[in-house]
Parts: structure tokens; C-alpha cells; sequence
């Protein structure tokens, strides 16, 4: 009770859990024992100790492991994806529940200086119908795809609305009109990968007319 603690929620499967641990370690160790960061995982001692003695990042950390957790994890505290990070202070009051990158040598100050922590709440979807869209606003995306069959009478055409002299150019929209997936594979991928070839690729549908009316795929 005498520490800051942030429960570190992570696994040995989870790259960015081990990114953000030794961030979150190195922030920690310019407050002198103030704060404490906690690993918490659902894993055995056995698969964690293995683990972080061949890990060229854990095995440079010096922290205490919490295992075989059945209690915290999915238990008082209920989230999807990891990392998760819960920030408890010297009265065993949870302050915030954030995402790893949350911290930072700005918040911890705030955080055992018992300042507001105005950071935003990391919030999982846990009843999520993954057979719908996601749920979220038109003016929200940053970019999306639509598929429709062919459309007849429309024209056949593939491309950007971004003039390919340009340097340094970003395309902004690409768009095919009537044309096969493996066309758009290769247009997306051609360009940086110059090995991703047509004949590399294998596209088994149902109904080949319903793609294109002119190419046939076994």
C-alpha cells in the first residue's frame, strides 16, 4: 500500500504487451520506487519463466510476475483485447483503465501526485456480433472497401484519382469498377512487392459469373 501500482494485463503470445512493458518499465524507474508496475497473467510460472529468460526485452527488466491468475484477469477487471492497464493508488482505489500507451513520464507524475487523470478509458466491445459491421459512424472512417457484383453497363476500369507524377503522392481513393479480386490483389500489392505475380494466387468461389463475366476461376 505503500506504491502506485499499474496491473500490466499480458501474455507471452502478445508482442505489444512485451513493447509496452518495457516502456512502461522505464517510465516507472525514473520515480525511485514511487510506482510499481505489476505483470499479470492468466499463463503458468513454468511457460513465464521459460519465456522471460529467453525474451531479449524481459530478461533486461527487473519485475515481480503475478501467474496462473484466475481472479483479476476476465474476473474484477473484463476486457478483450491486451495490453490492459489498471491504475491503482496507495488506497487501493482504481484511478484508470488505459491503454499501454497511456504511460508516460506526464501522467505517472499526475498519477502519485494525486492529480486528475484526464486520459481516455480503454473500452472493449465484449458483446460484439463479429458477423456485423463494426459500429461505428460515417464521418468516422479513415478508409473502407465496398464489394458488389458486376454491374452491367458500367465500364471496365481500375485506379487512383491521384496523379502518379507527383512525388511524395498519397492516394486518397482507389476505386475498380467491374473488375476481378485477383485484379485488385495485384494492384494493391504489385507495386511494393514487385514479386507478387497472378500465378501465385488461388481464388475458389462458388459462382465464378457472380465476380466477372469475362474471367473464370477454378
Amino acid at each position: 500500500k505503500d506504491n502506485f501500482l499499474i496491473i500490466d494485463f499480458w501474455a507471452n503470445w502478445c508482442g505489444a504487451c512485451i513493447r509496452a512493458m518495457r516502456a512502461a518499465d522505464s517510465v516507472s524507474n525514473k520515480f525511485n520506487g514511487a510506482i510499481k508496475i505489476l505483470p499479470v497473467t492468466y499463463q503458468d510460472k513454468e511457460t513465464i519463466y521459460n519465456f522471460v529468460q529467453k525474451n531479449e526485452i524481459l530478461n533486461k527488466l527487473h519485475l515481480n510476475y503475478v501467474v496462473n491468475d484466475s481472479v483479476l484477469m476476465g474476473g474484477y477487471f473484463k476486457f478483450v483485447e491486451l495490453p490492459h492497464e489498471v491504475w491503482i493508488d496507495t488506497n487501493g482505489v482504481v484511478k484508470a483503465i488505459t491503454y499501454a500507451d497511456e504511460i508516460s513520464t506526464k501522467s505517472v507524475t499526475n498519477f502519485i501526485n494525486n492529480k486528475p487523470l484526464l486520459l481516455p478509458e480503454k473500452k472493449d466491445v465484449l458483446s460484439y456480433d463479429y458477423s456485423k459491421p463494426l459500429p461505428v459512424e460515417n464521418d468516422s472512417f479513415l478508409y473502407r472497401s465496398i464489394l458488389t457484383h458486376f454491374k452491367r453497363g458500367f465500364p471496365n476500369s481500375i485506379g487512383s484519382l491521384t496523379a502518379a507524377y507527383l512525388k511524395g503522392r498519397k492516394v486518397d481513393k482507389f476505386t475498380a469498377i467491374n473488375k476481378d479480386i485477383l485484379s485488385m490483389f495485384y494492384a494493391a500489392y504489385s507495386e511494393s512487392a514487385p514479386y507478387f505475380f497472378m500465378n501465385r494466387v488461388e481464388l475458389h468461389v462458388s459462382d465464378t459469373l457472380s465476380l466477372s463475366p469475362f474471367l473464370k476461376y477454378n
